[in-house]
């Protein structure tokens, strides 16, 4: 979900703490801030790398990246996934 900064909700405002722009992920047990400023600058170009540098701040953090049924985006730490 894109947010404008002046329309945020009060958690994403208390997660970022005025550090805009920035790239959030909703995971257990809540926000956190996947990819910062400065990590934003360095992906001008093509949209491909900023997708690159989503996959490989999420790889870093152990984010498993899933879409739920109705197109849905979840994010999980891979120590809290389950196997069946």
């Amino acid at each position: 979900v894109l947010h404008h900064r002046d329309e945020a909700p009060e958690e994403i405002r208390r997660v970022l703490q005025g550090a805009l722009p920035a790239v959030l992920v909703e995971a257990s047990p809540g926000m956190s801030i996947l990819l910062e400023s400065r990590e934003l600058e360095d992906c001008h170009g093509p949209p491909s790398q900023l997708n690159r540098s989503i996959e490989s701040s999420m790889e870093q953090r152990r984010f498993v990246f899933t879409v739920a049924p109705h197109n849905v985006a979840s994010a999980t730490p891979s120590s809290e996934r389950t196997t069946k």
